[in-house]
């Protein structure tokens, strides 16, 4: 299993695109876990998770993100602003499949 880690300022936003992300995930029946966190606790979360994707209002921070994330070997990505702002689960889980292939 996949898990996957979206975060944003205070994982309210990202948790909406983590729902549906997890309909993506459900439709062609993958084996990702998908949950959602503010930055502030990205940290407790890298020992378990393959994959990394920051909210665009932090686009600042995504070179600290790498190199904190290069620890564990996650993967970091920024989520492209429209589907962000659209919540498409659908655009951001294609992202992470290439991520990880």
């Amino acid at each position: 299993m996949k898990t996957i880690l979206l975060c944003c300022g205070m994982g309210m936003s990202s948790g909406f695109l983590a729902v549906s992300i997890r309909k993506a995930v459900k439709r062609q029946n993958l084996n990702y876990k998908v949950i959602a966190c503010s930055v502030a606790e990205i940290d407790q979360y890298l020992p378990v998770i393959d994959v990394l994707l920051v909210a665009t209002p932090f686009a600042n921070r995504i070179n600290e993100l790498k190199r904190k994330a290069a620890d564990y070997n996650v993967k970091v990505q920024l989520i492209p602003k429209a589907d962000y702002s659209e919540l498409n689960g659908t655009n951001v889980l294609r992202l992470v499949q290439n991520m990880i292939a």
